[in-house]
């Protein structure tokens, strides 16, 4: 934490961002309990307000994927401001509102909003590191690196410590997708601790995380994670389908390299699909393991926040 003031106390830029961003979140969450409340109010109905909020959310699976590759092209800053006027100019239909029949505008209101917001998003996560200079970029790179040698020697305490700083080092950059694999390696050191109570509510933030980012990121370890949260938590049909569709994708990463398997988490793996196995029975597990090896990346993320 003390990291983290000291980085914003020398980022004037990067205060004015982030603070603009909380503002705007708070706002965001404000008009849509807001509006959900105002619904009921004026239609007496509970699915009324149910689809005001799904309205909002219903953009993050039609255009996540899509929204973050064009606001990665654009300037971002325009992008930024461009969008935020769009966030204000949509709500002046809000003013038409009176009567049940006319709450139709308020679904259409909150899906535009949600619209745009797929394109202020991106835009805002990748301004931030370039509001900070590479070297604390690269403090926490190497702290990164030096967890995972620990990892590999089975020098866990150390790991920890070691991978704890860099997560230190790195938040005060804003960035929830640069985040995303720290505190995805957080939740696996925490699961070989046997600590799963605490790195469930991470897996769940890397789960979001990944769910806005249009299932751009890498999702085979936090879909690991995910399996033994729901062993964890007594859901073992789902924890079987869990370890078929994250085994799937460890084994893609490991032979395109793009991830390091330590020994310890193969230990952790091994023994976390033998303890459902011996519950379920090798033919439910089967079934179930095979279920989660066929579904898409979008599908194991769904069923992993289910």
């Amino acid at each position: 934490m003390r990291e983290t003031w000291r980085l914003l106390a020398g980022r004037r830029d990067l205060r004015l961002v982030l603070s603009a961003g909380l503002i705007s979140v708070t706002g965001d969450w404000i008009l849509t309990i807001g509006l959900m409340y105002r619904v009921y109010v004026v239609t007496g109905s509970t699915v009324a307000s149910a689809l005001t909020m799904a309205s909002s959310f219903a953009p993050q699976v039609l255009l996540g994927a899509v929204a973050g590759v064009f606001a990665d092209r654009w300037d971002r800053k325009r992008t930024m401001i461009a969008a935020n006027l769009l966030l204000a100019a949509g709500l002046v239909p809000l003013l038409l509102v009176r009567t049940p029949g006319q709450i139709w505008i308020v679904f259409v209101v909150m899906f535009w909003e949600g619209c745009v917001q797929q394109f202020f998003s991106p835009a805002q996560q990748a301004m931030v590191p370039r509001l900070v200079p590479e070297d604390e970029l690269l403090a926490a790179n190497e702290l990164h690196m030096l967890y995972g040698m620990d990892l590999v020697g089975g020098v866990v305490a150390q790991a920890r410590q070691h991978l704890e700083a860099a997560i230190a080092a790195a938040e005060g950059l804003g960035d929830e997708m640069y985040l995303y694999f720290f505190r995805e390696d957080l939740a696996i050191l925490m699961l070989i601790e046997n600590r799963p109570e605490d790195a469930l509510p991470l897996v769940r933030r890397c789960l979001q995380v990944a769910r806005r980012s249009g299932i751009r990121l890498d999702v085979c370890e936090v879909l690991f994670c995910a399996a033994c949260c729901a062993a964890y938590q007594s859901d073992l049909v789902k924890a079987a389908r869990l370890h078929g569709a994250a085994d799937v994708r460890i084994g893609y990463a490991l032979a395109d390299g793009s991830i390091k398997w330590s020994p310890t988490e193969e230990g952790l793996r091994q023994a976390e699909q033998g303890k459902v196995r011996e519950v379920l029975g090798e033919v439910q597990y089967g079934e179930a393991y095979r279920q989660g090896a066929a579904l898409s990346r979008q599908q194991a993320v769904d069923l992993a926040l289910h």
